[in-house]
């Protein structure tokens, strides 16, 4: 498989970005859910659309956040170990 080093470069940016994004967005939600959401659960009153969407944003956040950081880690392990491939991976 050929794969051009600056494709790789590109992608471990573009993933880093998205994980910093994603990761200040989940943050963002948590506090979010924290004064918005929490107060009508303890109290035990029905969660309006506008405090689900709130939910449903942690929720997405994260799952984003989780896979562009597992993306990043899988590009910079290809980067690292590329000799131990025995030539499968070659860059332009």
């Amino acid at each position: 498989m050929i794969i051009k080093r600056r494709w790789l470069i590109w992608l471990s940016v573009t993933f880093f970005v998205l994980f910093l994004l994603f990761g200040f967005g989940y943050y963002n939600s948590l506090v979010s859910y924290k004064y918005e959401v929490q107060d009508s659960i303890c109290a035990g009153e029905l969660l309006t659309a506008y405090q689900r969407n709130i939910i449903e944003n942690v929720n997405s956040s994260k799952i984003v956040c989780i896979l562009s950081g597992a993306m990043l880690f899988l590009l910079l392990v290809v980067q690292m170990v590329e000799p131990a491939f025995k030539n499968r991976i070659s860059y332009k």
